[in-house]
């Protein structure tokens, strides 16, 4: 999963909350405008993002044991 922190209704970190109880096996990766990371995720890109830097990123957590 990719994850915006900023979203309207449900922030980011709201929604890792639930992701955490729900789905704690998730790989999640954050996308935010800012350099704030969001508890939980396993890496954190800051907008703008280059297609290879999220390519490499995908294929890094998909790949992390």
């Amino acid at each position: 999963m990719i994850l915006d922190r900023s979203m309207p209704g449900l922030g980011g970190a709201e929604v890792m909350v639930w992701v955490k109880r729900e789905r704690p096996g998730l790989r999640v990766i954050g996308y935010s405008g800012h350099d704030k990371a969001i508890e939980g995720v396993r890496a954190m890109l800051i907008k703008p993002v280059e297609p290879d830097v999220l390519l490499a990123t995908v294929r890094r957590v998909l790949d992390a044991p």
